[in-house]
């Protein structure tokens, strides 16, 4: 085997699949890398100037089980009224499952700089945000921490996406 073809195989051999986590729709879906291939498949039949129909086909065309297998039937009876509850699915659920799947989309210095973050500075920011506010400051206080850092990252990472698709 040559040199370059092993060094492939085993960046490919490390590569793992991305659990997202689907509560809107009690799924836990899996999403394996976006081969050169599995890109082909999600474009194909599509007018790729469709972004919805781009995405929603994108999602039934990577999404796995945890066993593995495609969690989309396309091939089944129930295939055109599968794609059509896809196309009827929220957008933003839809925009926020792929870019998960994509695994962690901020860039490495927004990761550094939410890994330093105090979380109880964050959560003294967010309820003092609120202007006297005693319900939701009292949500805030109860919520765990990893989770109001969790929730930064998810805001940065969507900032971060706006910024590319305005760049892009």
């Amino acid at each position: 085997m040559s040199d370059i073809l092993a060094k492939l195989k085993a960046a490919h051999a490390k590569r793992k699949r991305v659990r997202v986590d689907v509560p809107e729709y009690g799924l836990v879906l899996y999403f394996p890398p976006l081969t050169i291939e599995k890109h082909a498949q999600c474009r194909r039949g599509v007018n790729i100037k469709d972004e919805a129909a781009l995405l929603a086909n994108t999602l039934m065309v990577l999404a796995e089980t945890e066993d593995g297998k495609r969690a989309f039937d396309l091939t089944g009876p129930d295939a055109a009224s599968l794609r059509a509850a896809v196309h009827d699915m929220d957008y933003g659920v839809l925009r926020r499952i792929l870019t998960e799947a994509g695994g962690d989309p901020l860039t490495a210095t927004a990761q550094a700089e939410i890994a330093a973050l105090d979380e109880g500075a964050v959560r003294r920011a967010l309820v003092g945000a609120l202007g006297g506010s005693d319900a939701l400051a009292k949500s805030i206080e109860a919520v765990p921490g990893e989770m109001i850092l969790a929730a930064v990252a998810r805001l940065a990472a969507q900032g971060e996406a706006q910024v590319s698709v305005k760049n892009g």
